[in-house]
């Protein structure tokens, strides 16, 4: 959805559609991204603005929307509308010739990140007035988008998955897609951590291989998301802790010598906050806690 004319920090002008007329929305899933290319809809810094709204908006509204933080210009947003949706259909493309001014640079293959959108906008505007132009300066200080950059906007009817293979190992877990690229993500519900890729196939190290979390995206497809399973035991064993942790389990036992599936050794909890969720908690000798360490302990 696009809108490119007045605006204020409550709405659109020339019609008239305002933060009001957002609240009545029902339109549930069915989420569009908006290009708000006007004045101070994206003002966020005083009360909330039609941006915020838009995308808070409970069973409606959008699911991403760009928007200025302040008074905006026209020439400037005009070409900025322009290599904005020439980022995401180039074939056939759409370049925003002004009088004596017009772009020369190559469209590069479609967009569909919106964070890279919005940079190929910006990129449009340097093409025309110049980089160290005053209106391209402030123009790209102007313009933000409220979502996720990463997020790529659909554009055709999405399909699903149907060749996606998970693996969980002893130590690890693999993503195998047959002749498809897509992007792979792992996230790891024990430590917090999040890594992604871009192929055909991809895998996570891991001790706890049935707790993390896999998500396949790509362009026009619904996400295939595998929620981590957790583990009946996790057994901390022969570790030293560093950082915020979670472990969630139906038992939990912690020591040197708790399992022998593991080295054995002494566990070093040595700082952050230690979330341990289980039916049963078991804490035996040679276990420290460093007095920077927060232990959190919930009993199912």
């Amino acid at each position: 959805m696009l809108h490119r004319d007045h605006g204020d920090v409550g709405g659109w002008g020339d019609p008239t559609y305002q933060s009001s007329d957002i609240l009545k929305l029902t339109n549930g899933n069915k989420l569009p991204v908006v290009f708000s290319l006007n004045c101070l809809t994206g003002q966020y810094n005083g009360k909330t603005c039609f941006a915020e709204t838009f995308l808070r908006k409970q069973n409606g509204g959008c699911v991403g929307i760009l928007g200025a933080t302040e008074v905006s210009y026209s020439g400037p947003n005009d070409v900025f509308a322009g290599g904005l949706f020439d980022a995401i259909w180039p074939n056939p493309g759409l370049r925003i010739v002004l009088p004596g001014q017009n772009s020369t640079g190559t469209t590069p293959t479609p967009t569909f990140a919106m964070g890279q959108v919005l940079d190929q906008g910006f990129a449009r505007l340097a093409e025309i007035y110049g980089s160290n132009n005053s209106y391209t300066q402030y123009t790209k200080e102007l313009f933000h988008y409220f979502g996720d950059p990463s997020m790529q906007i659909y554009t055709s009817k999405p399909t699903e998955f149907t060749n996606v293979q998970i693996v969980r190992g002893t130590n690890n877990v693999t993503v195998s897609l047959s002749n498809t690229s897509a992007n792979i993500s792992f996230y790891d519900k024990t430590t917090g951590k999040v890594l992604s890729y871009i192929g055909n196939t991809a895998s996570f190290s891991t001790t706890t291989p049935q707790s993390i979390t896999v998500c396949v995206s790509g362009h026009n497809k619904i996400p295939f998301v595998q929620e981590g399973i957790g583990t009946s035991t996790i057994y901390i064993q022969n570790e030293t802790v560093s950082g915020s942790r979670t472990y969630d389990a139906d038992l939990i036992k912690i020591g040197s010598s708790v399992t022998s599936s593991k080295q054995t050794g002494p566990v070093v909890f040595s700082n952050g906050t230690i979330n341990l969720n289980a039916k049963e908690i078991i804490i035996e000798p040679n276990t420290t806690i460093n007095e920077s360490t927060t232990i959190k302990s919930t009993i199912k």
